[in-house]
Order: C-alpha cells, then sequence, then structure tokens
C-alpha cells in the first residue's frame, strides 16, 4: 500500500514490534530457529506472521505457507521461516490479541472496498 492511504492511521513497523529493548516473541523465535537470512524480506515476513497469528493462533504449515504466499525470500527454501512462525505461534498463542475489527488482513488488505479479489498465488516449496 502506498504511505498516503495510511493517512491517520496507526502503522507499526517490524522494529516497532519490540518493547522495552525485548524482542517481540515473533522476532526472537526467528533469531531462535533460524528464520532471518539477509534481511530484505524480514519485515513484510514478520508482519505478515503477526497478522496471522492474531487471526489464526495456532496455523498449520499449509495455512502458514498459504499466508506468506506474498512473500518472496531468496536466500531460502523457506523451511527455516515456517519453523520460526510455528514456534512463535506456541510462544504467543495464549496471549496474542485479535486483529482490531474491520482491520483489513490477508492478500487483499490493501484493495478497495468492492474491487475483484487477487488470483490465489501459487503454493511454493519448502
Amino acid at each position: 500500500m502506498l504511505a498516503v492511504h495510511a493517512d491517520a492511521a496507526e502503522v507499526t513497523t517490524a522494529e516497532g514490534l519490540a518493547e522495552g529493548g525485548r524482542l517481540h516473541p515473533i522476532q526472537q523465535a526467528f533469531v531462535d530457529r533460524h528464520g532471518l537470512q539477509c534481511g530484505f524480506c524480514t519485515p513484510g515476513i514478520l508482519m505478515t506472521t503477526l497478522a496471522l497469528l492474531r487471526e489464526t493462533p495456532s496455523p498449520d504449515e499449509r495455512q502458514i505457507r498459504e499466508a506468506l504466499s506474498g512473500n518472496l525470500c531468496r536466500c531460502t527454501g523457506y523451511q527455516f521461516i515456517v519453523e520460526s512462525i510455528q514456534a512463535a505461534a506456541e510462544m504467543i498463542a495464549p496471549t496474542i490479541e485479535p486483529a482490531p475489527v474491520g482491520m483489513p488482513v490477508g492478500p487483499d488488505a490493501d484493495a478497495e472496498p468492492g474491487a475483484t479479489p487477487r488470483p490465489a498465488k501459487p503454493e511454493w516449496g519448502g
């Protein structure tokens, strides 16, 4: 989405996940499970993970891979990323806050109201 579309909205960045100098459990899971690579895709994957876990606190592997289908990582086969998300889900499932009502999530979150949904993205290996 373009920044102008977020005017007057609260925006959380990957850096904003940490609180009081401590990594958010999602960030910590990526460190612990080697889900970090060059860092180019990491912010998008971290924020996608947060949205996924708000919507689906205990996702299975298929749900994780589908949620990440809009993020492209050229460094890895995604297995460590998937394992990082599974670990994060185990860590925070009991404590995560649901997405605010009316907050768009998923692949069409930035679409205009009434827009035609995007076609499904192909599954990727891992």
